[in-house]
Formats: structure tokens, C-alpha cells, sequence
């Protein structure tokens, strides 16, 4: 049997674990997470970042894009030894609701298979080779060709 406080001390000290380990995984990871976080949308749910830190890191964004932004909120992250305890979840939480699960996969240390990750990997090159022509694209025509060869539902088209 245990008291409040040493229950109280055990989820501090297990806060505290997965803090250190997080920090290691990000360390780890930080080529692959480069490219799969999203920084604009995250850093409105970063609650344990300061605001002149969150200011450093959009400029950065504005200046130099996604990726030297990603990179650079990542070392903010590991060196940085002043968040409130618990802020690892609130950032696996964050990178979830955002719509950045691969990069919370990888920052609780649970990445995807192999296989998975070079189709991943392929689908990305795909669009970046295609980006200029996807761009130019006439989204009624495709639309309409997807629908006539029954990739789309009446009510895909209409949305």
C-alpha cells in the first residue's frame, strides 16, 4: 500500500522518464521528423513553448520553410531543459491532432515497418515530382474523368 505522495511521486518520476527518453528519440529521429512535422498548426498546441521561442520558430518558418523550422523547433526541444514536466505528451498529443500521426509514431519511439515507410517514402517522391503539374492541373477535368471511370461517388464529385 502506497501514500497520495508516493503515488504522486512515481507518475513524476514516470512523467520525467518519458520527458528524457522523448528528447532521445527526437535526437534519433530527426531526419525522418524533419519531413513529417507540420510546424504552423503544432505550435499552436505547444502550450510548454514560451512565446519568444514560438515567435523564433515561425520567423524561421517564414524565412526558411518547414523543414529548418522542424529542425529547429526539434533542438529547442532537446536542449532545452526548462518545460514543465509532461510536455512530451503534450506534444505526441499535439502531433496528433494535426494530423502529424507518423511523426507521433516516431516520437513514441513506435515507427512504422519498413515496408510501410518506403511506400510512404515513394508516395511523397511521386508528388514531389508531380508538384508542377498537379499545380497546373484543372481539378473539374480530373474530377470528372475519376467519376466517369468510377473512382468517385456522385457525392465525391459534388464535394
Amino acid at each position: 500500500r502506497t501514500s497520495d505522495g508516493s503515488i504522486q511521486q512515481y507518475l513524476i518520476k514516470m512523467s520525467s522518464d518519458q520527458d528524457a527518453e522523448t528528447r532521445h528519440v527526437l535526437s534519433c529521429f530527426r531526419e525522418r521528423l524533419k519531413r513529417l512535422i507540420q510546424v504552423e498548426p503544432l505550435l499552436d498546441l505547444l502550450h510548454f513553448l514560451e512565446p519568444d521561442r514560438k515567435d523564433r520558430i515561425k520567423a524561421k518558418l517564414r524565412e526558411e520553410g518547414n523543414i529548418n523550422a522542424a529542425v529547429f523547433l526539434i533542438d529547442e526541444i532537446i536542449n532545452s531543459k526548462n518545460y514543465e514536466q509532461g510536455w512530451s505528451r503534450e506534444l505526441i498529443t499535439a502531433l496528433e491532432t494535426v494530423g502529424c500521426k507518423n511523426a507521433a509514431k516516431y516520437v513514441l519511439n513506435s515507427p512504422p515497418e519498413p515496408t510501410e515507410e518506403a511506400v510512404n517514402d515513394s508516395c511523397v517522391r511521386l508528388i514531389d515530382l508531380l508538384q508542377l503539374t498537379l499545380v497546373n492541373m484543372k481539378t473539374g477535368d480530373v474530377c470528372a474523368h475519376c467519376r466517369a471511370l468510377e473512382l468517385l461517388t456522385q457525392e465525391d464529385q459534388e464535394n
